[in-house]
């Protein structure tokens, strides 16, 4: 769910191709210049105004909270990401139940367990890059 004035430009400033990261290090040059956009997983939530780069992938049950451009164009899957920093997002799963349910949509086991199984599969990575992010001990803003 995009929060309202979230921004995404479908084309490049300098007219380049778009390179897609999809996971973190691993790349793939789309060959296009424009119509790439950004994609952004299942229950990923974006503040008011946030802006996203071109190719930009943000991975399932997310949520993005910034108010600046950011330059990283890989977010990864059940984390949140506020102005650089990474954060695990151990509710996303809550939250994905309870928007489903206030649509009438029943979250089946089916779909639980595919997504436990994508929290599995990229735990370490989110963990990784949250320990990227963190200042150093005794270091303010």
């Amino acid at each position: 769910d995009p929060g309202a004035c979230t921004t995404n430009r479908d084309m490049k400033n300098d007219d380049s191709n778009v390179v897609v990261e999809l996971s973190k290090g691993r790349q793939i040059n789309s060959r296009q210049n424009k119509t790439v956009g950004c994609y952004i997983g299942d229950h990923t939530k974006t503040a008011l105004g946030a802006f996203l780069n071109t190719g930009t992938v943000v991975g399932v049950m997310s949520n993005i909270l910034m108010n600046k451009v950011t330059e990283d164009k890989y977010l990864p899957h059940f984390a949140i990401y506020d102005n650089g920093r990474i954060i695990p997002n151990r509710g996303g799963m809550r939250t994905g139940a309870t928007v489903m349910g206030r649509r009438g949509i029943e979250m089946t086991p089916g779909y639980k367990a595919m997504m436990e199984h994508l929290s599995d599969r990229f735990r370490q990575e989110t963990r990784e890059l949250w320990r990227a992010t963190q200042k150093p001990r005794g270091q303010s803003k």
